[in-house]
């Protein structure tokens, strides 16, 4: 009887380990994501663990003795059973990750952008990096003696072959219109102008001018997209280009590209500058 009693025991406290683990969890990924800046992406994620484990708690409790215990040793079992699995492909299927294997890609690129930016430099090719406009609201962008008022950029710098970034193991480089977008100059001669914001998806990450989502639709509408995008951009920098580059030109359409995972967390940032 004691016995049982012990396995019964021991079966409550882990269903109410459960319950103080759902509301750590919650708690924690309420805070971070109201004051430390944590992506909705994440915060959705914990938010729906901390729910199924509140509701595997209170349906333990609800469960007769024995049944209960079943129901742990099941989902011990799962776990311990997922683990092994993982390992398993991990270790036998794809083998380790090491740098070694890594190295076994064939010209993979592993420089960074300053790197690229010094090894062209040596060469006397005229190259410049890609700074995101976030960048400088930690600042409240950039003063000088003979600014009426601090400068935040929206674009790149104008007419230079730019460095992207790299996510294939081959850097995506671009040459950057009369305003530093990336865009070819032919684009504002349009008069009926289609116009696109938001961040490094609609900027062109990783990828060739002629690949990203500005170049596609202007092979099919005869140059006349124009891309606002810049990397790392909010809802307010977004807003900002609308207002500094289409707002002159009164395009045809505007198509603003929300991203879910981040643009509301880029958005409070944004308000603080």
């Amino acid at each position: 009887m004691n016995l049982l009693g012990k396995r019964i025991s021991l079966t409550m406290v882990f269903s109410y380990v459960l319950y103080l683990l759902s509301a750590s969890i919650i708690l924690s990924a309420t805070y971070r994501y109201l004051f430390a800046s944590m992506n909705d992406a994440l915060f959705i994620r914990l938010s729906i663990l901390a729910t199924i484990l509140f509701v595997i708690a209170f349906t333990l409790l609800k469960l007769k003795r024995k049944i209960r215990v079943n129901v742990i040793l099941a989902i011990f079992s799962t776990m311990i059973g997922i683990y092994i699995i993982e390992i398993l492909l991990q270790f036998l299927y794809f083998g380790p990750i090491t740098p070694q294997s890594r190295l076994q890609i064939s010209d993979f690129d592993y420089r960074n952008i300053y790197q690229i930016y010094e090894d062209y430099k040596k060469k006397s090719i005229d190259v410049v990096p890609n700074i995101a406009p976030a960048t400088f609201l930690s600042t409240d962008g950039i003063t000088e003696k003979n600014f009426f008022s601090p400068l935040i950029p929206l674009s790149g710098i104008s007419q230079k072959r730019t460095i992207l970034c790299n996510e294939s193991g081959e850097y995506a480089f671009y040459n950057s219109d009369k305003y530093g977008f990336n865009n070819n100059n032919i684009v504002w001669n349009n008069s009926e102008n289609w116009v696109l914001v938001g961040d490094s998806f609609t900027h062109g990450a990783c990828v060739d001018p002629e690949d990203n989502i500005a170049g596609r639709l202007n092979d099919q509408l005869d140059n006349k997209v124009i891309n606002l995008g810049y990397s790392g951009n909010g809802p307010l920098l977004n807003l900002a280009s609308i207002v500094e580059y289409a707002k002159t030109i009164k395009p045809e359409k505007v198509f603003w590209f929300y991203c879910e995972g981040n643009d509301l967390t880029d958005l409070k940032e944004e308000l603080k500058s």
